[in-house]
């Protein structure tokens, strides 16, 4: 299972944009909680993700709770795919239901206690969890830089037509 974070400017032309790259990438959108929408798919897809222009990241999704302690001991059971050290980072979305303040704290000291190592200024491994209606624990795999936008603009071009439109 995989997740995408989509921009919050265009969200309905962003998850348009998901649904026919996962189309090519045979996968498909099996839910939404705001701006993260949960896919089914595997490594087939990520090519055609990696396309993606109006999407902020995506990954894995590991976890999906209720509630904190429910993401707590589900994380417990999981085999996270952690190389080398890892953070814990949190996203509270618009619709947030829960007081997420501690969760990285406690969230990392449940996949410490598995072997991992911490490192919060340089990470190997990004752990994402996205607080919405519900809670999202994953590992980033992508992050769209908005600076790679910018590269793509009509005057970087070898070739320059006076109607181009901005990338994104």
């Amino acid at each position: 299972m995989l997740y995408v974070e989509i921009l919050g400017n265009l969200p309905e032309m962003a998850v348009d944009e998901v649904r026919s790259m996962l189309e090519l990438g045979g996968g498909e959108i099996t839910g939404s909680d705001y701006l993260f929408l949960k896919v089914s798919g595997d490594e087939k897809a990520f090519p055609f993700l990696n396309r993606l222009g109006l999407a902020h990241e995506y990954g894995k999704l590991l976890v999906e709770a209720d509630s904190i302690e429910e993401l707590l001991d589900k994380a417990k059971e999981v085999e996270w795919p952690i190389e080398g050290t890892f953070k814990v980072d949190t996203e509270t979305m618009t619709n947030c239901r829960h007081k997420v303040t501690e969760l990285p704290r406690k969230l990392g000291a449940v996949i410490h206690a598995k072997g991992f190592r911490v490192n919060l200024s340089k990470p190997d491994t990004l752990v994402r969890v996205y607080c919405g209606e519900k809670l999202h624990a994953g590992i980033r795999l992508k992050f769209f830089d908005p600076k790679d936008f910018e590269r793509r603009k009509a005057h970087h071009r070898p070739f320059f037509r006076p109607i181009s439109l901005h990338p994104r």
